[in-house]
């Protein structure tokens, strides 16, 4: 059977996504951010990161129960920038680059950052990001009990962020 994934696209207010130089992983404890491009992550990209993440908080916590209640076990949430590459590959996967184009366009008008949240069960993301080994690895050693992960993808690398679960 093949796996579910709930998609939902919101827009996330963000001071501003540019693209910059990026290393391969940093890690400050308990988030750890991993290369998903070429080049280094610095300064204000880890900013937009944990931007995303404390305003896409609510809709983040609504992507894990709606795994939860669709019986995804040890589910994770990605949130991703429409404007990524790997945002654009999903949906032209799925059929659906005219949907997520016109969603860029929209986010571009409004000064938004066009974002899309799904969970997914953790080897169905693990599978989804395979082309990336270092957040893969940080998804295998991030196992602690009574947290899901969450993670970015942004501005070409994503950070792999361990969340309280939520009832």
């Amino acid at each position: 059977m093949a796996e579910q994934t709930c998609w939902e696209c919101y827009a996330v207010g963000s001071s501003r996504l540019l693209r910059k130089k990026r290393q391969n992983s940093v890690s400050d404890g308990r988030t750890r951010t991993a290369l998903l491009g070429s080049g280094a992550m610095i300064g204000n990209e880890n900013f937009e990161h944990l931007t995303l993440y404390q305003q896409g908080r609510e809709q983040i916590e609504i992507a894990y129960l709606q795994a939860v209640n669709r019986d995804v076990v040890d589910p994770v949430v990605i949130v991703m920038d429409l404007r990524e590459p790997l945002a654009m590959k999903l949906a032209e996967d799925t059929g659906q680059s005219d949907r997520v184009q016109a969603q860029i366009a929209e986010g571009e008008r409004r000064g938004v950052v066009p974002t899309v949240f799904g969970g997914h069960p953790r080897e169905g993301a693990k599978k989804l990001l395979a082309e990336y080994p270092d957040v893969v690895t940080a998804m295998d050693e991030l196992t602690d009990p009574g947290i899901f992960l969450t993670i970015i993808v942004a501005l070409g690398v994503a950070s792999v962020r361990e969340t309280p679960c939520v009832d």
